[in-house]
């Protein structure tokens, strides 16, 4: 039997419509909420998110994925606010399930999910445990992996503008200077020092798009408590399905400790 999908959509303060899906166990109610965000340019389907998703429900949680603005099936443009503009998502994401009576006890960013999760983290009462994989402690290694990807040429980045166009995978996508300019702005040390909730950083030793020094520095950055949880041999991705499982059994497992450790999930 498979478990219960809701597809959703929900407004936010910006007034576009941003796409969800909510999954929970088929056979009682969830343990805990988890609210999930996805990798830069990613969404809210990318195989190894729905994996993790769908394993989390075995353990007794609903999660909450979203696609952020300008992809998936949300409106907007993707990168007109940056990583502020997914923060903000998430905050809205957390006050539309608070208001349907799942407020997210668990927040988990994946990648540049993991920025926006750190940003919006501080401003969401009701979370008990955060979580990131694979994200970077530095906003300027997204500008990087852009700067890497940059098409030269009349549509390039030679606009007087400040945008640039950049080649994702298959994708090639325009984003705005506003985008550069609030990576540029970001200030993770002071979202770190903000949270007080359990945080848990996962990596992959052999991560080919986010190395692990830069989970040592985000680590090091973040204030206790805080734990580590090395992914072995995992790809950025996910794509395995045995990675994505274990993921999801290992985050999951220590996010129902803490939650009991904290009262009771």
């Amino acid at each position: 039997m498979g478990m219960p999908t809701d597809d959703a959509t929900f407004e936010d303060r910006r007034g576009r419509r941003l796409a969800a899906r909510y999954e929970r166990p088929s056979d009682r109610d969830p343990a805990a909420t988890v609210l999930l965000a996805h990798c830069f340019t990613c969404g809210k389907d990318l195989k190894g998110l729905v994996r993790l998703s769908r394993t989390l429900t075995e353990l007794g949680f609903g999660v909450l994925r979203l696609d952020f603005a300008g992809l998936g099936e949300s409106e907007g443009d993707m990168g007109e606010q940056g990583i502020g503009g997914d923060a903000e998502a998430l905050i809205d994401a957390a006050a539309w399930l608070s208001e349907r009576g799942d407020p997210p006890a668990l927040l988990i960013g994946h990648s540049a999910g993991g920025l926006a999760a750190l940003s919006a983290a501080p401003e969401i009462a009701s979370l008990r445990a955060v979580a990131t994989i694979g994200s970077p402690a530095d906003p300027e290694h997204l500008t990087q992996t852009v700067d890497d990807r940059t098409v030269s040429g009349d549509d390039g980045d030679d606009g007087d503008d400040g945008s640039r166009t950049v080649q994702i995978g298959p994708r090639t996508l325009r984003l705005p200077a506003s985008f550069f300019s609030d990576l540029a702005s970001r200030d993770m040390q002071g979202c770190l020092n903000r949270i007080e909730v359990p945080l848990l950083i996962a990596h992959g030793p052999d991560d080919e798009i986010v190395g692990i020094d830069q989970a040592e520095r985000l680590f090091a950055m973040a204030t206790h408590p805080k734990s580590f949880l090395s992914l072995g041999k995992a790809a950025h991705l996910l794509p395995r399905e045995a990675d994505a499982r274990f993921v999801a059994y290992a985050v999951g497992g220590w996010a129902l400790g803490v939650m009991e450790q904290d009262g009771g999930a």
